[in-house]
């Protein structure tokens, strides 16, 4: 990551190339840490804690290929609120507005 310190017009065509080959390496190490990791769950037979975190990648990409998670929550169920319960608030909105109309504070 560039520092926001740094002059991003004064970087050198070097310096970028330098930055590329940097990120293209990360890129194979988190590869590697994710095969090793694979290979960890398909021998413990669950998951492992990856390291995409560290690394600021997207959790999606970081989970092993072919391996179920164990201890998986459903979902919840979407709430929503009842008829009676919007017009109580809305009932209670436009109290706020006529009050704040009238110049009182609510």
């Amino acid at each position: 990551m560039i520092s926001s310190a740094m002059d991003i017009k004064n970087i050198t065509s070097e310096s970028l190339r330098r930055i590329l080959r940097l990120i293209d390496q990360k890129d194979n190490l988190l590869k590697a840490v994710t095969e090793v990791e694979n290979e960890m769950a398909k021998v413990l037979g669950g998951t492992v804690g990856t390291v995409a975190g560290v690394f600021g990648v997207a959790a999606a990409s970081a989970k092993p290929a072919g391996v179920k998670p164990t201890g998986v929550k459903p979902r919840k169920q979407k709430r929503t609120v009842s008829p009676e319960g919007r017009a109580r608030m809305a009932a209670a909105q436009k109290a706020r507005w006529a009050a704040k109309r009238a110049g009182k504070s609510a």
